[in-house]
């Protein structure tokens, strides 16, 4: 077993935030013209397709997480592409998760039919429940990868037919779909369920695309914090689950019917925020006797869920086409950048450090931010505060990016009773202040500053053995420091390692410093103590 200790450096990325104030199937919106030659003019397209999959998929729904081959609504794929100065392309799925070959061969043919470099396509998966995870089973991921492929390539090549000069603007309001799930039951425990009180962003952010030659939308992006769980897992046991887009799929199909141009969803701070209905959620039976994930299907039936979907759909979709009809796509000289950098932070056991990914596009003065994570809406609404601090005027985030990671709550979700995703988590306390200072990195170098660092690296440490021995123990220090990084390590010798990890063996029991140091100078004394040496 590892002994870990760690300095924590989330509270001054905390500080550094808060200082800073912190269905149109197989379309294409707009009408088709000539490229532009002037390559600092925007051009845009767009395109949507139905993902269709066939019902072989469904022949034993107990292989396909109790899907049962019922279709409420396909699901989509839908590509939008904007250059000026650099190409890029964002595409929106809706399915549960993407994982690595599926988001390889998203980015392969979205490539192929619009040119946009394959580091410069950020591939989003709305974490829609009601469709099923690429299958384990080779036949069955071979007909799930056939949709997506087919989906994708009509999606893309609309895109690219739809490639034209154009304008574009963004505008945000609110949407009282959402909710916190977190709810105070009587164990005294958070648990899934509904009317919770804990923060929630009602901000939906909306960029619209019009054609230059006939000012029609070419397409939209909806970034709004809601995770599509309104039908979720109803039906599962009994091999009954439908497919559909659920709440943010009804309102992007309804923006489209509206305008006749694709509408992107982007889902922001799903970690907490669900639909205000959800049919896969806890019950609480009095006395400190609560029963989670209790599906609702043999309870209320499916016709009464999909009611309650489609009401808090429309009401989404009603919320965005206001938005959109009021915004003033004017811009035509945008500049375009993307970037990613990334940050390491300790696994919720505390004995390794992930690897995490952010990617920012700027698109003028506003800025989309994405990372694998599900953040939570506190953490959502500092990124943008912070983000409107630095001059972005509106800002689109965007969890599940390139696939997916563990809950990431912000820090005061940690205190009992914890959240549902504090939970759940698969990082330590502070992961989620450290992903705004590295976003404000990213967005800082968009603006050609470099934030100074003046915070203290931080490390993990493990023993060889925490079991009585007579020894020696191997002490081993890894540094991490997202801002300048780790240049040394100096063990309690006075011995300077060079690098980010450095060993030491001690004979006695005691305590032992280490001194990491950052490239930036910052120093932090890390004290390890060894008390399992016995004589």
């Amino acid at each position: 077993m590892k002994m870990i200790k760690r300095i924590k450096k989330f509270q001054s990325c905390m500080v550094l935030a808060m200082s800073l104030g912190l269905g149109i199937s197989g379309c294409g919106g707009g009408n088709h013209a000539a490229s532009a030659t002037d390559t600092t003019s925007l051009k845009a397209g767009a395109g949507a397709a139905e993902i269709v999959f066939p019902s072989a998929l469904f022949a034993n729904p107990g292989a396909v997480e109790g899907f049962g081959g019922t279709i409420h609504d396909n699901p989509h794929a839908r590509v939008m592409v904007l250059e000026t100065n650099s190409k890029v392309a964002i595409v929106a799925l809706e399915l549960v998760r993407t994982d690595a070959d599926g988001v390889a061969l998203v980015k392969d043919i979205v490539n192929q039919y619009t040119g946009t470099p394959k580091n410069n396509i950020w591939v989003h998966s709305n974490h829609t429940i009601t469709t099923p995870h690429e299958p384990s089973d080779a036949a069955l991921k071979s007909l799930w990868m056939a949709s997506l492929k087919a989906a994708i390539t009509t999606a893309a090549q609309n895109a690219a037919t739809s490639f034209q000069p154009a304008t574009a603007g963004f505008g945000t309001g609110t949407s009282d779909v959402n909710e916190n799930r977190n709810v105070l039951m009587s164990d005294g425990q958070y648990h899934i369920g509904l009317g919770g009180t804990l923060a929630s962003n009602k901000n939906m952010t909306i960029l619209r695309v019009n054609a230059v030659s006939s000012g029609s939308p070419i397409g939209f992006i909806i970034s709004y914090g809601v995770k599509p769980t309104a039908i979720d897992n109803a039906g599962q046991a009994a091999g009954v689950r439908q497919i559909s887009s659920d709440v943010p799929g009804l309102a992007s199909t309804m923006m489209e019917q509206q305008f006749g141009a694709p509408t992107l969803f982007l889902m922001g701070a799903s970690g907490d925020q669900t639909p205000k209905y959800d049919a896969l959620r806890a019950v609480d039976n009095g006395g400190g006797n609560v029963t989670d994930n209790v599906d609702f299907y043999p309870i209320v039936g499916m016709t009464y869920i999909i009611q309650q979907m489609t009401a808090l759909g429309t009401q989404m979709g009603n919320d965005a086409i206001a938005i959109a009809k009021n915004i003033a796509a004017s811009e035509t000289h945008q500049i375009i950048s993307y970037d990613t950098t990334t940050f390491q932070w300790p696994d919720s056991t505390q004995d390794a450090l992930e690897d995490l990914q952010v990617d920012s596009i700027r698109f003028g003065n506003a800025a989309f931010i994405g990372f694998k994570p599900e953040i939570d809406a506190v953490t959502e609404q500092q990124l943008q505060a912070a983000a409107l601090q630095l001059g972005f005027s509106h800002v689109m985030l965007d969890s599940f990016l390139a696939g997916d990671a563990k809950y990431m709550p912000h820090a005061a979700a940690y205190t009992a009773p914890l959240t549902v995703e504090a939970k759940k988590t698969g990082f330590a306390v502070g992961a989620a202040e450290e992903l705004v200072t590295t976003s404000l990195k990213l967005l800082n170098g968009f603006l050609g500053s470099s934030p100074a660092d003046t915070t203290p690296p931080s490390a993990l440490t493990t023993l060889s053995t925490t079991a009585a021995t007579t020894g020696p123990v191997t002490i081993t220090v890894s540094g991490y420091d997202d801002l300048s990084g780790v240049a040394a390590i100096t063990t309690p010798n006075g011995t300077i390692v060079q690098g980010t990890t450095a060993t030491y063996s001690v004979t006695t029991n005691g305590t032992y410093n280490f001194t990491v140091t950052d490239n930036a100078a910052n120093t932090a004394t890390i004290p390890v103590t060894v008390s399992n040496i016995t004589p």
